[in-house]
């Protein structure tokens, strides 16, 4: 049986300014965000993780690589996994 798991980023400079972006490029991971990467990685190591699919947001990117260090598979981004639509 397979299994999905849904993670979602790090705590990004979007989060701690209260900005919600679509922008691809900015708002990176904080030193926070990239802790709490770190510790969703040590939690997944004793998951056998087939494919890690992530969103192409840097934010979203930067998690990604951060888990796939632990798993050892490099991450895909896709964009249907982007938000959109979010207005004004």
């Amino acid at each position: 049986m397979k299994t999905i798991i849904f993670i979602r980023h790090g705590q990004s400079l979007a989060n701690v300014s209260h900005t919600l972006t679509s922008d691809i490029d900015g708002y990176p991971l904080t030193d926070e965000g990239i802790v709490q990467a770190a510790g969703i990685a040590d939690t997944t190591d004793k998951t056998k993780i087939d494919r890690l699919y992530t969103s192409p947001i840097l934010r979203a990117a930067q998690t990604a690589q951060i888990i796939s260090k632990k798993c050892g598979i490099g991450p895909i981004a896709d964009k249907r996994l982007m938000e959109r639509n979010m207005g004004s």
